[in-house]
């Protein structure tokens, strides 16, 4: 399962990741996301046409706002994270893929860093 707040952040970690591998002097690195467009489209086509994926919204966007606010209240996160594990909630979602630690404060969820 994947939020759209997900599929934001597999675009930054695209365009963050190739433009890591320009590290040519001849190679001018790309300074927006279109730069990366055709690698960040592939992706994304990818990811939702896998019938094992799916992008999801909150059941009930108010209540999942609100869930993400006691979120940072409760483990101390930033609002994208806040709102990582808001969705996770709401969905059921035990694991999430990630390399940060901040979601180790979650006893309810299990990090499995990459």
């Amino acid at each position: 399962v994947f939020s759209a707040l997900g599929v934001d952040e597999m675009m930054q970690a695209i365009k963050k990741t190739l433009q890591g591998q320009e590290n040519a002097d001849n190679l001018k690195k790309g300074n927006n996301y279109k730069d990366y467009i055709s690698d960040i489209r592939q992706a994304v086509n990818l990811l939702i046409n896998d019938s094992t994926f799916r992008v999801t919204q909150f059941n009930d966007p108010a209540s999942g706002c609100s869930h993400a606010v006691d979120n940072i209240d409760n483990y101390i996160l930033r609002p994208r994270d806040a709102f990582h594990l808001s969705y996770m909630q709401d969905q059921q979602i035990k694991y999430i893929v990630t390399n940060d630690r901040n979601f180790d404060k979650v006893k309810t969820i299990k990090r499995v860093p990459f």
